[in-house]
């Protein structure tokens, strides 16, 4: 058994952006499609960058100066904790603005900073992306810009395993054509299906294991806790 780890290099063969360019790319993708999309309305988008560009914290403002989608996440991230702790030991709202009006609007001001709303608007942003990106993937496959991958997918055996940080799902595209991975157990783990229609695959020979997630997991609401549901 062998163990590959693989980055974001190598989706860039097949001209997935790679971290410093992942933000331009979804605002380019948002910004050209219709207002709604997938009943996901994104009307508010330029409104939602402006608040960005002019955040109160500075690893925001900076973080979407550069365009960079991980560190502006892991700063919206960082801001929300504080955000929660600072609620947390004030114990209520109302009893922390009754101490003195300045501390109140301080208050005021921090939370409505804080954008809870923005961060999911960007996440739901970077699954749309992706989406769209796997669904032109179908008619690229045969290109010649997916020959490494499909060279490197003819090399793998049984039992290996790939470690990936990537959120696209071009290895599996490049194993499922071969029939080594499946979605039902792939990930390293069950996967449920809303109509079992994976129930008759049979078990991967290959893992792919995302350590940063993968756009295609959704939680669906009706399933026990855990599962997930693969496009």
């Amino acid at each position: 058994m062998n163990v590959y780890v693989l980055g974001a290099g190598v989706s860039a063969t097949v001209d997935y952006p790679l971290g410093p360019d992942l933000f331009s790319a979804v605002n380019g993708f948002v910004r050209s499609y219709p207002k709604e999309i997938n009943r996901f309305n994104f009307s508010e988008w330029p409104a939602l960058c402006q608040r960005l560009a002019e955040h109160n914290s500075t690893p925001i403002r900076e973080a979407y100066t550069l365009s960079h989608f991980e560190h502006l996440m892991t700063a919206l991230d960082h801001y929300r904790l504080m955000t929660n702790e600072f609620i947390k030991h004030m114990n209520a709202r109302e009893k922390f603005r009754a101490s003195t009006s300045a501390a109140g609007e301080r208050f005021d001001s921090f939370y409505s900073q804080s954008n809870a709303g923005d961060r999911q608007t960007l996440l739901r942003a970077l699954a749309l992306y992706f989406q769209d990106r796997h669904y032109k993937d179908q008619s690229s496959f045969q290109t010649e810009k997916w020959t490494d991958l499909k060279l490197f997918g003819e090399k793998l055996k049984k039992r290996d395993t790939i470690i990936t940080f990537n959120y696209d799902s071009c290895m599996e595209r490049i194993l499922l054509s071969r029939k080594d991975w499946f979605p039902k157990d792939g990930f390293g783990f069950q996967v449920d299906f809303v109509n079992d229609g994976g129930s008759s695959w049979p078990d991967s020979k290959i893992e792919i294991l995302h350590l940063h997630g993968c756009t295609g997991w959704y939680k669906k609401p009706h399933f026990q806790p855990g599962s997930l549901k693969y496009p």
